[in-house]
Parts: C-alpha cells; structure tokens; sequence
C-alpha cells in the first residue's frame, strides 16, 4: 500500500477509536489528567494568546480599532437592510441587531480562526510538548480582546437609542463562560478533525453559514415560533445559539428574566461541545506531529 494510503488509513483507525475502550471511570480520570495538564501549561496557554492579539494587529494601520469598524459597520449595514428595506418593525432596532451580533462574531471569529491552528503551527507541534489544544484555545482567549471593545462601543450606542443599563449586566461573567465553553468546544472539534480530513475546513464554512441564518441574530425568535411548527421548530431550537442570543437580549436589550428552559439547554450544549472537543484532543493529539 503506498505511503499516502497507509497514513490516510491510519488517521481513519484513529478517528474510529475516539470514545472507545476503558470503562468511565477510566474515561473520567483520563479527562480529568488531560485539563490537569492544561493548567500546568497555563503560562504558554498566556503566551500564545498574547502572541496571537500582537500578531493580528502588527501590520495594521488602524490597529485594534477594527475591531470596532468591523462590528459597527456590520451593524449599520444590517440595519439599514433589515429596518428600512424589509422593515423589520422593532423598537431600537440597531440595539436589538448589535446584541445578538456580538455573540454570533464572537463565535464565529473563533470558530473560523481556529480552524488551522494545529497545521499552521506545525514547527512547534513537532519540536515542543505541551497540549496541543491549548493552541486553539488560546486563539479563542485571544479573540476576547476583540470582543471586549466590541462589548463597549454597544453601551453608547444603547444610551444613544434609550435603552437602560440595568444591573442585568451583572449576569455578563456568567454568560461569557457560557459563550467561551460553546465557542472553545466548537473549535476544538473543527480544528482537531481538519488535521485528518482538511474538507472539514470548507464544512466549517457552511455550518458557519447555516448557522448565521438560523440564529435569531436579525429577526425576534417569535416570529420563527409563529411561522415554524411540528418537526421543523423542534430542530430549529436544538440551535443552542438561540438560548445565548436570548441571554443577551435579556440582559441588554428587554431586561426581563429569560425562561429557565433554554438556559439549562444552553448550558448542556455548550458544556457537551467542551467536554467532546477535549476528549477529542486527548485522543488523536499523539498523531498530531506525523501528519501536519
């Protein structure tokens, strides 16, 4: 069998694997050695990051202030598309798009930039040991920065439009671990599978895509419960960017209290996103080196 072949069939074996053999318990504490490892290298998961915001902005003239132009931009246009064109008649709409664009960018920034960490760092993966999924966490820490002074440049624009600034915000630690547990997990899988099938790079794509649609991003999740029925809402609603969206308008945008509902599914989701990506790693990092 020629070498390609050999190796192609190797990473298929390696993939099979991934969930079998040893009880749970076994399964458990291999899990829990793994994020013991994690926090060991905690001082490289720092570096990493830190590399990663120094190195996005390095050539640019305009520096870190893109990541302001780049959300307010896409919230005008949207705006302008969705409140004077198809009239989406909705009160202080720009505060209501910019609320569920922030953790959709969030996500998908993350998603999208992580996608190539492992391949595209493959010098260190082959001379350094460290985890190799801190190398696509710390491209999701790093996106934080990002996503911070996007957070700010929304509390302007709410005063600007009347909306308050209520305690709600409190609640903001609690959903951006929330946001980060969905986002890293999502990553992981994406990242650690395109080292063995590199189409997963173009699925990642349409997922993205898919995803942007079905989120309630630029439209209130009522009209999808009043037009969807049967089947079809159920599936829609397995999208668990829906409960994060609507823990956001919550918190900015309605200052009401959320179901409790689609916070618990949320949080099921996202934490089986994490806990899936990490178990993923810790499967088929060792064969990392021989394929990048």
């Amino acid at each position: 069998m020629p070498a390609g072949l050999t190796r192609k069939a190797e990473s298929v074996i390696t993939l099979q694997c991934v969930g079998r053999g040893g009880t749970q318990k076994e399964n458990a504490m291999r899990l829990i050695d793994h994020l013991r490892q994690i926090y060991q290298y905690r001082e490289i998961l720092y570096f990493l990051a830190l590399k990663e915001v120094k190195v996005r902005y390095k050539m640019s003239s305009l520096g870190f202030l893109w990541a302001i132009v780049l959300p307010f931009g896409q919230m005008v246009i949207l705006s302008f598309v969705f409140s004077m064109v198809m009239r989406f008649d909705i009160e202080a709409y720009p505060v209501f798009l910019m609320v569920g664009l922030l953790p959709w960018t969030y996500f998908s920034m993350v998603v999208h930039g992580t996608i190539g960490s492992i391949p595209d760092n493959a010098n260190l993966v082959k001379k350094v040991y460290f985890p190799r999924d801190l190398l696509p966490i710390a491209s999701g820490v790093s996106i934080l920065f990002d996503y911070s002074i996007s957070l700010i440049v929304l509390f302007p624009i709410m005063l600007f439009f009347g909306v308050p600034i209520t305690p709600r915000i409190l609640w903001l630690p609690f959903i951006l671990v929330l946001q980060m547990m969905m986002a890293i997990g999502t990553c992981l899988i994406f990242s650690g599978l395109n080292v063995f099938y590199r189409d997963v790079r173009y699925i990642k794509d349409l997922v993205l895509m898919i995803g942007f649609y079905a989120s309630p991003i630029f439209y209130p999740i009522t009209q999808v419960n009043r037009n969807l029925s049967g089947m079809l809402l159920d599936i829609y609603h397995l999208n668990p960017m829906i409960g994060l969206i609507d823990l956001y308008r919550s918190m900015f945008y309605t200052q009401t209290i959320p179901p409790l509902w689609p916070i618990v599914y949320t949080f099921a989701a996202s934490l089986a996103l994490l806990l899936t990506g990490l178990v993923l790693y810790d499967r088929i990092e060792r064969r990392f080196a021989d394929l990048v």
